[in-house]
Order: structure tokens, then C-alpha cells, then sequence
């Protein structure tokens, strides 16, 4: 039980440091959205 709180509590962690990083990124114009499949995939490619 204990572990299982841990291994949540890294995880969530995990989530939020990558979710400040994202917010980095988009605020210096550095992260690129599409709906369009194929520029999504040429994205990828990047």
C-alpha cells in the first residue's frame, strides 16, 4: 500500500515537471500543433 502511494506520488511528479516544461516551450513559440495527420506525422519525422 505504502510503495503503491509512492510509486503514484513519483508519478505525479513526473507529470507536473513535464507539464512546466511544456508550458516553457509554448511560451517561447517552440511546441507546433496540427489535426491535419500528415503534418503530424512530418512532425515525427522532425
Amino acid at each position: 500500500m505504502l510503495l503503491n502511494q509512492y510509486i503514484r506520488e513519483e508519478r505525479r511528479d513526473e507529470i507536473y515537471d513535464n507539464f512546466k516544461l511544456a508550458q516553457v516551450e509554448q511560451q517561447k513559440g517552440e511546441l507546433k500543433f496540427s489535426s491535419n495527420i500528415n503534418e503530424l506525422r512530418q512532425l515525427i519525422e522532425e
